[in-house]
This record gives structure tokens, C-alpha cells and sequence, in this order.
């Protein structure tokens, strides 16, 4: 069985959802990745080329990197068995991350059994440059990544199978085959619930925005900083912000982290994460999942109700009101208890768990690509 994955920045440190979903592909199906038009920034980020510090169960050693685009022939230094260069301008896309099983001068897509584009965007820029059989393609679609409106759908072949990830877009599916795995993969195969580990000293509150700040609603976490401080002024306390965030005098700037980094954060050091994703840009629920699984308590809004839509049935403790800076603040003020803190951190785990487990979104997507694998096939 051999599947090629879409991508527009692997391999890359960023972000739990993608790394699960691209090394649970790479160790059942040793599948290929093509990077179809690499995004190398965004708001101010860069997203460097991560070979080097992936951990290895991404398994780098076993693949060679045929580099399309001449502008990456800096990357042919990772390459031990091949030279990369020699597969410059051989297709519209930026290099092929290849099983060294495949070994060979000639690149054909037409030895992959189906395609599995991680965003929408994938699909478009994969399907202008290379010819490929839609009835073989699938596509996981994320809010955003080329996902803004139901009319994003409108080019999307009808025989392609969609992996619709939030209620708001597989209401809209009209014309395809399409299974709903709400959310997105967040623990590895025999991952589990980890301890959270308990830390002495204030209670530390913190922000996350790897995009647009705005959108995010940094500005929105500045405003409840400054009315906490202001209606508890004893309160020991802290505030810290990761990425995107402009400066304020209350608030510890830090930059962003890879996930490794970013999860041990989390479990040692941080006690709530406030998303406040305004509903500016088209993003999923929850975000802070991450933040979830390391026993941190997560306030997060939730503008398009996916929380019943999607049956997540999370408490209602857990979901807050933007303009309501009062009431997030009375929240915040019940978690200064250690325990109480804990407490509900635990519940959350537990419950993000039986949601975004392995079983729960990779076995039953690997299951859906397989079934119509097999329909077309025969």
C-alpha cells in the first residue's frame, strides 16, 4: 500500500495535530510527503526545515529528499544515498520527502495507491500541477488551509472523499463521500493520559496566537489582565503570552516552542490557557488541546457552538464569553486553588482523550482510506 501525503511545511516542529497525523502515516504506510508549495513564514513566524530535531520515530533516516524546486537545493545536505539536485524542475511542487525502498531516477505519482492532502490548499495546488485520479484522493479539512466558506467546496472533484473535522463544514458537504472525525489527532499510538505535575508558587495564566494576533484575540487577553489585576490586586498571579503578541507591561512575552518543548511547558509550569479565538479567520474548536492533554485548564470560546454541534459535551465551566471580561475574570479567580485547578485540569484530560485519541481519529481515518481503497480497486 503505498500513500503519498500533502503538505505545506513538513517536516516541521509545530503543532501536535499535524506531527501525530504525519508519523502515524509514516509508521503503517512508510508513505511519501510532497511539500506542494512551502509556506516558510507566517505573521512573523518562521517555520524553519526541522530534519535535524524531529524525534525519531518520524523515521528521516529511512527516506531521501528529491528536491523539485531549485530554490531548496540548500536542503540535498541531508540526503546520504541520493543527489536531490538531480530531480530539479521535475514537477510544479517543492520536493518529495521518498522511502529509500523507492529507490529511483524516475518519479511517477501514479504508483501511489491515494493521496491524502492534509489541508484543501493541498488539493488545489497538487491538482493544477500534477495529474493524479480523483476517485483516489482524500482530503482532511481543517478549518482554514484553504477551508473559508462552504463555496471552498466548489472545487473539489466529486469523486474525492472528504475527512470533514467540524460540524460547520461537513453540514455543507452536499456531493461527496465523506466521513465526520470531529477535531483532530492529538496523542500517538499507545499514547495516553500523562500526570500533570504540580508546581509551587503563583498560578500561572497563559496565551498562545502563532497567527494573527487580532484574530486571536491577544488584545482581548490584555484587557482581562488588566481588569484581574485591577479586581485582584493580591492575588499571586502570573500572565504569559507564546508567539504572536504585542508587548505589555503585565504580561511575559515568550517565544513560540516546539511541541516537545511546548508540552513539557505545559505540564511543568503552566496552570490555565486562554484561547480566545474571536471567529475573525475560520478556526476549529478547541484550540488548546495541546494544553488540555498536559492537565491545564483551558477557557476558550467557542463562536461557532461546536461544542453541542460537534457533541464534544465539554462543561459549560470551560467555555467563556469574549465580551463577558467580568465573568472570565470570577473564573480565573476560582483557579488560584491549586486543587480546584487540578481537579478540573484532570477532567479535562481524561475527557480530551476519549474525544481525540488514536483509535478515535487515525485507526477510524486509516479505516475510511482503506474501505475506499478498495472500492476502487475492484
Amino acid at each position: 500500500m503505498q500513500i503519498l501525503l500533502t503538505d505545506v511545511m513538513f517536516p516541521n516542529k509545530y503543532g501536535k495535530w499535524r506531527l501525530v497525523e504525519i508519523q502515524s502515516f509514516i509508521q503503517t504506510y512508510k508513505c511519501d510527503i510532497v511539500c506542494v508549495n512551502r509556506i516558510d513564514s507566517y505573521e512573523n513566524i518562521t517555520y524553519s526545515f526541522d530534519w535535524d530535531i524531529l524525534p525519531k520515530y518520524f523515521y528521516l533516516e529511512e527516506y531521501d529528499l528529491l528536491i523539485f524546486n531549485p530554490k531548496y537545493n540548500f536542503l540535498n545536505k541531508y540526503n546520504t544515498t541520493i543527489d536531490g539536485t538531480i530531480f530539479n524542475n521535475k514537477f510544479k511542487a517543492d520536493y518529495l520527502i521518498r522511502h529509500k525502498s523507492r529507490h529511483s531516477t524516475d518519479v511517477s505519482f501514479d504508483s501511489y495507491e491515494a493521496v491524502y492532502h492534509i489541508f484543501l490548499q493541498c488539493y488545489r495546488v497538487f491538482n493544477n500541477n500534477i495529474k493524479y485520479p480523483q476517485h483516489k484522493q482524500f482530503i482532511h479539512l481543517y478549518p482554514g488551509g484553504g477551508y473559508l466558506s462552504p463555496s471552498s467546496l466548489d472545487i473539489v472533484h466529486k469523486d474525492v472523499k472528504l475527512i470533514p473535522t467540524q460540524e460547520f463544514i461537513s453540514r455543507n458537504i452536499k456531493h461527496h463521500k465523506f466521513i465526520n472525525i470531529y477535531g483532530g489527532p492529538f496523542y500517538y499510538q499507545f499514547e495516553t493520559v500523562t500526570e500533570k505535575n504540580y508546581h509551587d508558587g503563583p498560578t500561572r495564566v497563559c496565551f498562545t496566537s502563532m497567527g494573527n494576533p487580532i484574530e486571536k484575540g491577544a488584545f482581548i487577553y490584555q484587557n482581562i489582565v488588566e481588569v484581574y489585576k485591577k479586581t485582584f490586586p493580591s492575588c499571586n498571579t502570573e500572565f504569559i503570552s507564546i508567539g504572536h503578541f504585542p508587548a505589555h507591561p503585565s504580561i511575559t512575552s515568550m517565544a513560540p516552542m516546539c511541541q516537545e518543548t511546548l508540552s513539557k511547558f505545559y505540564r511543568d509550569e503552566i496552570d490555565v490557557v486562554i484561547s480566545l479565538d474571536t471567529g475573525k479567520s475560520l478556526n476549529g474548536f478547541p484550540l488548546g488541546v495541546e494544553a488540555m492533554q498536559a492537565g491545564c485548564v483551558v477557557l476558550t470560546t467557542d463562536v461557532h457552538n461546536q461544542n453541542v454541534l460537534n457533541n464534544y459535551r465539554f462543561d459549560s465551566f470551560f467555555i467563556i464569553d469574549p465580551t463577558n471580561i467580568n465573568d472570565i475574570v470570577n473564573r480565573l479567580s476560582l483557579l488560584t486553588s491549586k486543587d480546584v485547578c487540578l481537579e478540573k485540569g484532570k477532567a479535562l484530560q481524561l475527557h480530551v482523550y476519549n474525544l481525540f485519541n488514536y483509535d478515535t481519529t487515525i485507526t477510524k481515518t486509516f479505516k475510511f482510506i482503506m474501505d475506499n481503497i478498495g472500492v476502487c480497486l475492484r
